[in-house]
């Protein structure tokens, strides 16, 4: 998957909370790399973050590109 650089994606598409962030992240790796990270996080954060990925209609490939590239810069 090639990331899209975070300066060329519109910057009302990267106004997103942390949890949105997060929920993006796991969509992004797929059902069993979540599966695997949700098992490691305490219960109120996977039912805060579950909630989040009940509520996303759609992650457009330039703001799950987006999340990517942030949380590379920030590891």
């Amino acid at each position: 998957m090639a990331i899209t650089p975070a300066s060329t994606v519109n910057p009302e598409l990267l106004n997103l909370t942390g949890k949105e962030k997060a929920a993006g992240l796991l969509i992004g790796l797929g059902p069993e790399i979540t599966g695997n990270i949700l098992k490691l996080l305490p219960e109120g954060e996977v039912d805060k973050i579950t909630t989040e990925l009940l509520n996303m209609e759609r992650l457009d490939p330039a703001v799950r590109d987006a999340i990517f590239e942030e949380a590379y810069q920030l590891s």
